[in-house]
């Protein structure tokens, strides 16, 4: 069973919520657009936390299905980008120039940067001229990551 197919999920949302999921016949276009608006999220595993959720509150049982979704989703969302879960493609060459660069126990680029605030391609290109080490192929990749990783 393919979890990522529109049919599948529609299929599953509408075995549980019947008439409240909405038309049977637009369910797989609303999952394709969830799917596009939130990349991060693994849709049937939230639908069936979601399912869960409203089984052990029974007051709280929803008529509009696709609202309620879409705002689980958006919240699965936001969370998936906090973690960095997100859908971010670094080069390896970026990421190993980071390594390079950091490494424990000195950590010259953190040490180098305290007090200078964010990461950005100026300062990269300070460091780099200061250290004498050749600059990354991709700066913005490098800057992204190491604000990432600091909490910039």
């Amino acid at each position: 069973m393919d979890t990522t197919d529109p049919l599948v999920i529609s299929g599953f949302m509408s075995e549980h919520w019947g008439r409240k999921a909405g038309n049977p016949a637009s369910l797989p276009t609303w999952v394709r657009h969830a799917q596009k608006i939130f990349p991060d999220v693994d849709l049937l595993a939230e639908i069936r936390l979601a399912m869960m959720w409203e089984m052990e509150r029974p007051s709280r049982e929803k008529k509009n299905v696709r609202m309620f979704m879409s705002r689980w989703f958006k919240r699965a969302q936001e969370s998936a980008e906090k973690k960095g879960r997100g859908t971010v493609v670094v080069s390896i060459d970026s990421a190993r120039w980071l390594k390079r660069n950091n490494r424990k126990p000195e950590l010259k680029l953190t040490r180098w940067m305290d007090g200078r605030g964010p990461l950005t391609e100026e300062l990269i290109k300070k460091y780099c001229s200061y250290y004498g080490v050749p600059a990354p192929d991709d700066i913005d990749v490098v800057v992204s990551i190491y604000n990432v990783k600091v909490g910039a």
